[in-house]
């Protein structure tokens, strides 16, 4: 579909083309107000812009009211923001075992982590030369 957005079991979903929703978790007031503004920009139903607003002054305090609503605890909207908060999860999960799992690998310096290594190495050290040939 090339137009500007697509059929989801009733619900009208705009395609927006830039980044993905911040993650909602690790953000601050401002970027928690660009995470608002978009949420509302995909799933409030709005004829303009300036409706998402509804006589509130910021964008999150008008998704607040807006998750408050029978529409977002019906529709999929629930849902949809909850896969993409899950998306951050792993991303977050996956990034903590990749560095737990850098810890036990091999160090920059040439140094093997973990026990059955160390003890290799620490029983066949060639580092220094026990030869008596001179």
């Amino acid at each position: 579909m090339t137009n500007s957005s697509e059929k989801r079991k009733g619900a009208d979903i705009p395609d927006i083309i830039g980044p993905r929703l911040p993650d909602v978790f690790e953000i601050d007031e401002e970027e928690f107000e660009k995470y608002a503004k978009i949420a509302l920009l995909l799933f409030k139903p709005h004829r303009k812009p300036e409706h998402l607003l509804d006589r509130k002054t910021k964008y999150s305090e008008a998704f607040l009211e807006f998750k408050g609503t029978e529409y977002y605890r019906n529709s999929q909207v629930e849902r949809i923001l909850f896969n993409i908060d899950q998306y951050y999860s792993g991303k977050r999960r996956a990034k903590e075992l990749r560095d737990a799992r850098k810890e036990e690998q091999v160090d920059v310096g040439g140094e093997i982590s973990g026990s059955e290594d160390e003890d290799y190495l620490e029983n066949n050290d060639t580092s220094t030369d026990n030869n008596s040939d001179t």
